[in-house]
């Protein structure tokens, strides 16, 4: 799946915010609901490319000091 890229630059601009927040922000709430998905792990993280907008969810594995020790 893909974000238009152009689309969050246009908010940029009309909105005044600033890209990475607008990205940071996305990136947030898409974690949050894959979360609440069935099944999902309780470790994710997403992560927007900034040039094509192709989104990446990464699964977490932690260990008892809450540090990455394994992500698919």
């Amino acid at each position: 799946m893909k974000i238009p890229i152009d689309e969050l630059r246009y908010l940029e601009r009309e909105k005044g915010i600033a890209f990475e927040t607008v990205l940071s922000a996305l990136e947030n709430a898409l974690a949050a609901a894959y979360k609440r998905q069935p099944h999902a792990p309780d470790e994710a993280r997403v992560e927007v490319d900034r040039d094509t907008g192709e989104i990446l969810v990464y699964a977490q594995e932690l260990n008892e000091d809450g540090e990455v020790v394994r992500e698919w």
